[in-house]
């Protein structure tokens, strides 16, 4: 798989990846996991967001919100895999 790999603070972001990445955590945690909660939240505005792109399309994402934000220490969170790229270590 060749992958590209993105790193963007929320205003770095394109309307195209914005709607990507919440397509992909939608489809992972609201859909196929059952999450009722609410994804969508205040960290995305101060996370950097940091994803991987195969054939144009986001098969992999996560955020890193800042030390100090809410935490003590930089967080790790929303941590998705596209269903056809599991198994291959991306969310590792």
């Amino acid at each position: 798989m060749n992958l590209r790999w993105h790193d963007r603070a929320f205003a770095e972001l394109t309307a195209l990846e914005l709607h990507a990445i919440y397509a992909l955590r939608a489809g992972v945690f609201v859909v196929e996991q059952a999450c009722a909660y609410q994804d969508v939240d205040d960290h995305d505005l101060i996370a950097r967001h940091l994803w991987a792109e195969a054939d144009g399309r986001i098969v992999a994402y996560l955020r890193i919100i800042p030390a100090g934000a809410k935490y003590a220490e930089v967080c790790l969170g929303r941590v998705a895999t596209a269903s056809g790229a599991r198994g291959t270590g991306l969310g590792r």
